[in-house]
């Protein structure tokens, strides 16, 4: 391994990250003690239809297949819920995000009443309040926020009825992957599939023929 060229990729993402006027926390890239950095805290907002608490932590090793082993890597993302009827101390501290939540929400209401979403989001932009501080901002933009509700919608359908059969073709390319790079057996990938070897080397040939 060629240290002089993992020290130098270092340096150029730490130089990136805290250098120069980024640097406020004056930290020495070149210390040879342990340097203190801010402390990092990553946040995803949720407004989708499935029910979920106000705040869940996610974890990226819930992505992992831990098949193989413990991973040595984890990173937690606080997912916060801002749909309308949920989070109200955090809606009620900022306006901007409590006025986006109810339009998204005044959406869903007349898409149920109307049937077609074009309309639900033309209407739900006319019965936004004058006072609202987003208002100027969806009529200055009102054909992109309308093109944008619109494809977030259809992609959310078509994302819902893929997803289970995407999850299971997913996980069996990895699982025909590993069996070919010999990382484990055809054995341990069948149990992991939940098939017989015999079907799992079926749809393995099957799948080498592809």
């Amino acid at each position: 391994m060629n240290k002089g060229i993992n020290r130098e990729n270092k340096d150029r993402l730490f130089k990136f990250i805290f250098g120069n006027e980024n640097n406020r926390h004056r930290i020495n890239l070149y210390s040879t003690t342990l340097q203190k950095f801010p402390l990092p805290k990553l946040v995803c907002f949720y407004n989708g239809l499935t029910e979920m608490d106000d705040k869940v932590i996610l974890h990226l090793t819930d992505a992992f297949d831990t098949a193989m082993g413990e991973p040595d890597v984890e990173v937690k993302v606080t997912m916060l819920n801002i749909n309308y009827d949920k989070n109200t101390e955090l809606l009620n501290s900022c306006q901007v995000l409590q006025e986006y939540a109810w339009f998204i929400d005044r959406i869903r209401i007349n898409q149920e009443e109307m049937g077609e979403l074009a309309e639900a989001v033309e209407s739900a932009i006319h019965q936004m309040s004058d006072e609202a501080l987003i208002k100027p901002f969806i009529l200055a933009n009102k054909a992109e926020v309308k093109r944008m509700c619109i494809t977030e919608y259809d992609e959310a359908q078509t994302m819902a009825m893929f997803k289970e059969e995407g999850r299971m073709e997913g996980r069996m390319e990895l699982l025909f992957d590993f069996v070919q790079r010999k990382i484990i057996s055809v054995e341990e990938a069948a149990k992991q599939a939940n098939l017989t070897v015999e079907d799992f080397n079926l749809k393995l040939a099957d799948y080498r023929k592809s």
